[in-house]
């Protein structure tokens, strides 16, 4: 069942945080994750956003890819009202859900497997006991070829938060070694791919995948190559050979 109490929270936390977002424009952390997100857009056709907020990522992940179908997925039925007055793209779709209790309505909604899924600054206010699930339940909704971007604060930041700014904290923030989020996304069907720290080690980025591509098939050399490598045999390689050649040991 839903929890009404994290429902309100976010509600509220539209005019108390969310709206600044809009009108000063997004902080460093959310243009950090715009960054991470969009070489990984490409041609996606199908992308889901949990806990997409007031669609800042959304958008930005919309307009980079006009082919694309972009759905944003947030708790708060007020974050959710706000995004779709906001954001016009015609290729996004807001749906107002929780996504570990409420996992149906994005499934309604996967006509296609998703080929890529982010969670930005969201699996910290996920319940710990409903990780590994919500992983697994994302895989079973998602392409081969899909990856999961996940970025989220340092336990280390967040300790920071709790002792030197309190109001900070959220109503469910929980500290996650990254160790652990890895062991937990793998145990959800899917591979590490890349992680990193950023903003001074105050957030992780990692970027997972359902399958590491493992083609070993030698790339053709383009012409240019096959040019410069004859020139280089005739001209410069018989003077490597006079030089670097190994000449008779004398001890």
């Amino acid at each position: 069942m839903v929890d009404e109490a994290v429902k309100q929270f976010y509600d509220e936390f539209l005019s108390k945080r969310m709206v600044n977002y809009r009108i000063r424009g997004p902080n460093a952390r959310l243009r950090a994750a715009i960054e991470l997100v969009k070489p990984l857009v490409k041609s996606r056709t199908a992308i889901a956003d949990i806990g997409c907020g007031i669609g800042i990522v959304s958008e930005a992940m919309a307009k980079q890819c006009q082919e694309c179908h972009v759905y944003g997925i947030d708790i708060s039925a007020a974050n959710i009202e706000y995004a779709r007055r906001t954001c016009s793209e015609p290729n996004l779709t807001f749906i107002s859900a929780s996504v570990t209790d409420q996992f149906e309505k994005l499934e309604q909604v996967a006509k296609k497997p998703f080929e890529l899924i982010t969670l930005i600054d969201v699996i910290e206010h996920v319940p710990e006991g409903d990780r590994t699930k919500l992983f697994s339940d994302l895989a079973s909704i998602s392409g081969q070829s899909c990856c999961l971007a996940i970025t989220y604060p340092s336990p280390e930041f967040l300790d920071f938060l709790r002792i030197n700014q309190p109001e900070e904290i959220q109503i469910i923030d929980n500290s996650i070694p990254l160790s652990v989020l890895i062991d937990e996304v793998e145990a959800g069907g899917w591979r590490v791919y890349s992680t990193k720290h950023v903003l001074g080690n105050q957030y992780i980025h990692a970027v997972f995948v359902r399958e590491v591509s493992l083609d070993f098939r030698s790339v053709p050399p383009s012409l240019l190559r096959k040019i410069t490598t004859k020139v280089d045999g005739y001209l410069f390689k018989p003077h490597r050979k006079i030089k670097y050649g190994v000449r008779p040991f004398k001890g």
